[in-house]
C-alpha cells in the first residue's frame, strides 16, 4: 500500500501512519495489488479506516520464440496513456522500475500473476534482455493466456545527403503508435552516426497482437 503526495510509503501489514505535519496535504492515495487504487481525504480526527474494492488479477504464461516456457521475464500492464507518463519505459531490454506499475515476473514454469490496481489496462507487455519482447492487447491475451516473445529487432543503416554520408547525426528509435502504452526510454534508444554515416540500433520492438 502506498501513500502519496511527494511522500511515498510502503506498508505490508495493512496499517499505516502519517506524521501530523503532513496532514495539510489532505489526501491519502492507497494502492495494493488486486485492489483498485483510491484517494481518501484526511478527516479532522486524523484517523480513517480505508476500504478498497477488489480489482482482480491477470495471469498467464510467457513462452520464448521456440515455444518453451520462459522464466524470469518481466510482464507489465499497459494503460490507455500513449504518452508514457503512467506506463513503464523499456530500457536496455528491461522495463524501468515504476513504483506504481502493475507488474510481475514469471516463475520457473513461465507463469505470472499481476494484481491489478486500475481498470485502465488495455494491453500486456513482456521483456527479457536475451529472449526478446512481446505485447498483446488484453482482449486477445484473455483468449490464450499466453505471451510469446519475439527476438529483439535490429535497425541498421547509413544517413546520406545528396549521396554523401553524414557523420555525427543523432538517430532516435520510436515505437509504432499502435503499440499502446509501450514507450522506449529516450536515452537508450538513440545513437549517433559514425564517420561513415553508419548507425546501429537494437531493441526494436516488433509487432504484437
Amino acid at each position: 500500500m502506498e501513500i502519496s503526495s511527494s511522500y511515498d510509503r510502503l506498508f505490508t501489514n495493512g496499517a499505516f501512519q502519517v506524521a501530523l505535519g503532513e496532514a495539510h496535504y489532505n489526501l491519502i492515495r492507497v494502492r495494493a495489488p488486486g485492489y483498485f487504487s483510491a484517494n481518501f481525504e484526511i478527516p479532522a480526527s486524523h484517523r480513517v479506516d480505508l476500504k478498497l474494492k477488489p480489482a482482480g488479477y491477470v495471469e498467464g504464461t510467457v513462452l520464448d520464440s521456440q515455444g518453451r516456457l520462459a522464466a524470469g521475464v518481466e510482464v507489465v500492464a499497459l494503460g490507455r496513456d500513449r504518452t508514457g507518463t503512467s506506463n513503464p519505459r523499456l530500457s536496455g531490454g528491461r522495463f524501468k522500475a515504476e513504483p506504481s506499475g502493475d507488474r510481475a515476473t514469471t516463475d520457473a514454469a513461465g507463469h505470472f500473476k499481476i494484481g491489478m490496481t486500475t481498470s485502465d489496462t488495455v494491453a500486456l507487455a513482456a521483456a527479457d534482455v536475451h529472449a526478446g519482447v512481446a505485447w498483446s492487447m488484453l482482449d486477445h491475451f484473455q483468449k490464450t493466456s499466453q505471451l510469446t516473445l519475439r527476438p529483439w529487432g535490429r535497425v541498421e543503416g547509413v544517413v546520406l545527403s545528396n549521396s554523401i554520408p553524414i557523420p555525427g547525426r543523432e538517430i532516435t528509435l520510436w515505437v509504432q503508435s499502435g503499440v499502446i502504452g509501450l514507450v522506449l526510454d529516450y536515452a537508450s534508444s538513440r545513437t549517433v552516426t559514425d564517420d561513415a554515416g553508419h548507425c546501429l540500433l537494437f531493441e526494436a520492438v516488433r509487432g504484437g497482437r
